[in-house]
């Protein structure tokens, strides 16, 4: 992926379960014991680590771990000892090779104990101007503005980096006052240090938000330079554009050795590409949530056709020129 220009991968372990109505798991991590399915769910989660590079993101799904720790986020209570060692001893071979650690969301039946276990996690290791772990917000949802005030004004006062992957993103209110540092109750000179990773394929809310955070950034106003990723084989027109971005401001970097990439310098935009593995027992659900939530994909990749189409038309043409020219 870095040769054709982005900046690294997402790699998530595919293992996950859902709590049933009756609050029964369905899945894989059904059947064997609480305990062995934490562990068997740390050993495959080391496992992905091991397989990304550093500055690369590992995501992974609470639920994973099975039965046992499903229980506790249905209850909200506090995590099995043994989930939470398994939690240590991924979060240390994370910031060791360098690498960044996504919780994703996942039901709403489990989503506000989730979010509670990552502030904990964040709070533990995201110090010192660090962030390794990263929160998952859905940005569509009313209550989402609300939540995200709260953990900022949380890692404000006690001195941590909070890092939100934002999905099911649109170009809002939420966006520009991230970058802007303008949220309610915190002034913008004491606004905390912040991660923002914006998973979207909304082509319009990655073109808009990459044109404010250069703008932003132009002027010395940025407070919160964004990255950006889509799933492997989706939105690559946007992508590339983006790709195609970045490229100009390190060329702009290189003309004025005096500029710098990120906050207060050039903005060099940097997008990642997410992709799932694990056993097909283990991916069978997230292979169902691919497919639910692809039902609506066909307009967009109408909307993506056409910039390849054209990306074809421009290398062919160039292609026959070239040979032309050489005759």
């Amino acid at each position: 992926m870095k040769n054709i220009g982005f900046a690294g991968i997402i790699l998530c372990y595919g293992r996950e379960a859902q709590a049933g109505k009756e609050k029964n798991v369905l899945g894989p991590a059904s059947e064997a014991n609480p305990d062995q399915q934490i562990l068997e769910w740390r050993d495959g989660t080391l496992r992905t680590l091991g397989m990304i590079e550093s500055s690369n993101f590992l995501g992974i799904r609470l639920t994973g771990a099975g039965t046992g720790v499903i229980r506790c986020l249905l209850e909200g209570s506090d995590p099995p000892p043994l989930f939470r060692q398994a939690m240590d001893a991924i979060c240390r071979q994370a910031a060791a090779q360098g690498s960044r650690v996504w919780i994703d969301s996942e039901q709403q039946a489990v989503q506000s104990t989730i979010d509670k276990w990552t502030i904990d996690l964040m709070r533990r290791y995201n110090t010192c101007g660090r962030a390794l772990v990263y929160n998952t917000l859905q940005a569509y949802r009313k209550a989402s503005r609300a939540e995200l005030e709260h953990q900022l004004r949380l890692s404000q006062q006690d001195g941590w980096t909070l890092a939100v992957k934002l999905v099911r993103v649109l170009y809002n209110g939420i966006v520009r006052d991230l970058l802007l540092g303008t949220v309610d109750g915190i002034p913008q000179d004491e606004f905390p240090p912040l991660k923002l990773f914006l998973a979207t394929h909304n082509t319009e809310t990655v073109r808009q938000t990459a044109n404010l955070a250069k703008r932003l950034s132009d002027t010395g106003q940025l407070k919160v330079a964004p990255e950006f990723g889509q799933l492997q084989g989706m939105a690559d027109d946007i992508g590339f554009e983006i790709i195609h971005s970045a490229d100009a401001a390190k060329s702009t970097i290189e003309a004025n050795t005096e500029g710098s990439s990120g906050v207060h310098g050039t903005f060099v935009p940097l997008v990642y590409k997410c992709l799932t593995w694990g056993s097909l027992r283990e991916c069978m659900r997230y292979l169902v949530r691919r497919a639910e939530g692809n039902m609506g994909a066909t307009g967009r990749l109408k909307e993506g056709l056409l910039p390849i189409v054209a990306e074809l038309w421009h290398r062919s043409m160039g292609s026959v020129r070239r040979q032309g020219s050489g005759s």
